[in-house]
């Protein structure tokens, strides 16, 4: 875990320093609309991706939708898919939820980040039952512009509700891109 959250920082600030000349307020798109209503050019799809395999192992799958208000908050909505298998103890499971997020940038690449999420799954392996399982993440991160169209980030996430259900351990580290339209 240490190595790969020191290689995506590495490559983060490698990647900021390749595309310096870009600034976020170059982009017409992000920028109130004129009419006062809905753009589809403020739209974005992105997510985030993550994989362990060997004894345990562990598969996220967290496609996004969101939409930038201002120049400075964007919401939106996030689907999950988790698979996870134990096997010492012959043990796997499917878990699929959804997610509503804010975030809000204090400069142009720091954010704060809110999220809640809703998990359903078979999260004990004595149950026979699926259950839901809720979690509230806060925290922050940086994201970097590399075109008006196209950004990469990582986050730092708290789950406040955290239970011994929950499928995270704090803090969440967050590796996610995003693309608009």
């Amino acid at each position: 875990m240490n190595r790969f959250f020191f290689i995506a920082t590495f490559l983060l600030f490698f990647t900021g320093t390749a595309m310096s000349q870009y600034t976020r307020e170059d982009d017409i798109s992000k920028q109130p609309n004129d009419r006062g209503g809905f753009s589809p050019d403020r739209i974005y799809v992105g997510g985030s991706l993550g994989a362990q395999f060997g004894t345990f192992t562990f598969v996220n799958l967290s496609p996004d939708v969101g939409y930038w208000f201002t120049d400075r908050f964007t919401a939106g909505l996030g689907a999950r898919y988790l698979y996870f298998s134990d096997n010492t103890i012959n043990y796997s499971t499917t878990i699929l939820g959804g997610s509503t997020f804010a975030r809000y940038f204090i400069t142009e690449e720091l954010f704060t980040h809110v999220e809640f999420e809703v998990l359903n799954g078979r999260f004990d392996r004595m149950r026979n039952d699926a259950f839901n399982v809720y979690s509230l993440f806060a925290g922050g991160g940086y994201m970097q512009f590399f075109s008006d169209r196209f950004f990469s980030g990582i986050m730092i996430l708290y789950n406040i509700n955290d239970s011994v259900y929950s499928p995270y351990r704090n803090p969440v580290i967050r590796v996610t891109f995003g693309l608009g339209f």
